[in-house]
């Protein structure tokens, strides 16, 4: 719970680029601590990368909020643009699949903006396929962008 309000500010800068995550600014601070208060009582897959105080990338896998999809975990993560192209994504979500492989998840998934073209890469070389993509998804400013849902199947096995 240490770095909670530095989780908080790196999510809140990825998401004010407005180029890579669902959101255009981060939760309220009471609902972020929630978050992560929750993924540790519940031992979910949830992980920071920090250089000092702060904290400069996250990787989550938690559980899908539905009971009849609870089989999948869905993918969260970002990285502070200083620390872009270095590897620390890619360390990220290795560690994080490494650490949720005992929680048995069927599938993984993600949704991720078809501009965002490293991140698609990243995602294809660990494994993960395009399902399906949602055309016109998103809007910021006027611009259209698609989104892409991927997924990986841990036992390699697509069903």
């Amino acid at each position: 719970m240490s770095h909670v309000r530095a989780f908080h500010s790196t999510v809140d800068a990825v998401a004010r680029e407005k180029k890579y995550l669902q959101s255009v600014e981060a939760p309220p601070l009471g609902s972020t601590r929630d978050f992560v208060r929750k993924n540790i009582d519940n031992d979910f897959t949830h992980l920071v990368a920090v250089d000092g105080d702060a904290v400069v990338g996250w990787c989550d896998i938690l559980p899908h909020s539905a009971a009849v999809r609870r089989h999948i975990g869905v993918l969260g993560i970002g990285v502070l643009q200083t620390y872009r192209g270095h590897g620390l994504g890619r360390a990220l979500l290795s560690r994080a699949l490494a650490d949720v492989s005992t929680q048995r998840f069927a599938k993984i998934e993600l949704r991720v903006r078809a501009s965002n073209t490293a991140a698609c890469h990243l995602y294809r070389s660990m494994g993960f396929q395009v399902e399906g993509t949602l055309r016109d998804d998103i809007r910021v400013n006027g611009v259209s962008d698609s989104t892409y849902c991927m997924a990986l199947f841990p036992d390699g096995a697509a069903a």
